[in-house]
Order: structure tokens, then C-alpha cells, then sequence
């Protein structure tokens, strides 16, 4: 009985090396589980299965997403180094955010004084 066309023979007890790369590499690209599943011609819930049971699965797609946003910071971080203010500003606010979070100031200083209909009007005909 044939239960599955799968390309990758995922019933074995270890998950060929090739397999755990390709889903280390997309996971790097920055793909959800069922972006994975898809790019790998698997259905979603058969990953999800595998993963249980295959904790290399899930360790591959840790490391993966742990070497995409390493190489993304490495950019950013490089990018803000040679004086891009978009790359600098990015950056600080989000690894500073404290001290370099963008503010607005919404205090206000002064009074606010309400004019009626006729002042209004000697204002905008220029006798006020």
C-alpha cells in the first residue's frame, strides 16, 4: 500500500542529512514551518508530524532561523558602521531601545483660547 509519493523517505529512524539541510537553509531565508513544508512539497501537518518525532527536524529549523537573523544583523550592524542614519537609527532603537527609542512630545505649554464667530471674522477681514 502506498501511502505517501514523498521525495524524502521520512519513516526512516534518522532524517537523511540533505534533508535537514534544506530545511536548515529555508528556515535561514526566514520561512514559517508550512512556508518549509510547501518549498519541500510536503504537506504541512506531515512536517509537523515528523518533527515531533525527529527532533533534528526542529533543532535544523532552530539553527536555520538562528543563521538568517545573524546574517541579517551582521548586515544591518555593517550597513550602520559605514554611516547609513536609516541602519543607525534601526538599530539603536531596537538593541537601545531605552535610550533611543523614538519619542514624541505631546506636552503642552501653553493655554488654549477659543474665539467667537465675530472675532473670527474681524481676523480673517484683517481688522483684529
Amino acid at each position: 500500500m502506498k501511502t505517501n509519493s514523498l521525495k524524502y523517505d521520512l519513516n526512516r529512524p534518522a532524517v537523511k542529512k540533505e534533508f535537514l539541510e534544506k530545511v536548515e537553509a529555508l528556515a535561514a531565508q526566514g520561512l514559517r514551518k508550512d512556508q518549509i513544508a510547501a518549498a519541500m512539497d510536503l504537506h504541512h501537518e506531515t512536517l509537523s508530524i515528523y518533527t515531533a518525532s525527529h527532533p533534528e527536524i526542529s533543532e535544523s529549523i532552530q539553527r536555520g532561523r538562528q543563521k538568517g537573523v545573524a546574517t541579517i544583523t551582521n548586515k544591518l550592524f555593517k550597513k550602520a558602521k559605514d554611516g547609513d542614519m536609516s541602519a543607525i537609527k534601526y538599530y539603536l532603537n531596537n538593541v537601545d531601545r531605552e535610550n533611543w527609542k523614538e519619542r514624541q512630545d505631546t506636552t503642552h505649554g501653553g493655554s488654549i483660547g477659543v474665539m467667537t464667530h465675530e472675532e473670527a471674522l474681524k481676523q480673517l477681514k484683517g481688522e483684529a
